[in-house]
């Protein structure tokens, strides 16, 4: 029998029922997707201190994007990933 979670639809917002939690993903410019954490289905709120401060030395110090996206799973499968979410 297969399961299938609701893909999160959004950073901000509520994905269904049946999770055990969230990965969260994080992708530097000029690298690959790196799992950051695995949140518990209840988290609402997560502060990355992981990453060190990045500048973009070609643009005079610019604050480079980094971009953060998630995924619900459970015991027996994951959903897709959710939009991306840009911090700079």
């Amino acid at each position: 029998m297969a399961v299938f979670l609701k893909s999160p639809s959004g950073l901000d917002g509520a994905w269904g029922k049946n999770k055990l939690g969230f990965m969260l993903e994080r992708k530097v410019p000029a690298d690959l997707w790196t799992l950051v954490a695995r949140l518990d289905a209840n988290t609402t709120a997560y502060s990355d201190y992981t990453l060190a401060p990045l500048t973009d030395e070609k643009k005079k110090n610019k604050k480079v994007i980094v971009l953060y996206r998630v995924k619900a799973y459970n015991s027996l499968t994951e959903s897709e990933f959710s939009n991306t979410k840009p911090i700079k």
